[in-house]
């Protein structure tokens, strides 16, 4: 894992740098949110889509329960 990636996207949402993360590669999954969160996308270029519209890398966004989190083709950095 990118030890920074996954410390920034922890510190983005104001956790503690060492919390559990989920990581992926090449290609992400589809998750269905059943409570709010804030969450982070950090690392590859990797385009994260909230209900289908675009999220920016490298900050937070929040998201709501029923809403879904995808991503994109991978464009770089694995």
């Amino acid at each position: 894992m990118d030890l920074f990636a996954f410390r920034a996207a922890n510190l983005l949402v104001g956790n503690d740098e060492s919390a559990a993360a989920l990581e992926t590669v090449f290609m992400g999954p589809e998750l269905e949110f059943t409570s709010n969160a804030t969450v982070a996308v950090t690392g590859a270029e990797l385009p994260p889509k909230l209900d289908g519209e675009l999220c920016d890398l490298w900050s937070s966004f929040d998201v709501k329960s029923g809403q879904v989190l995808s991503f994109g083709y991978l464009r770089s950095g694995a």
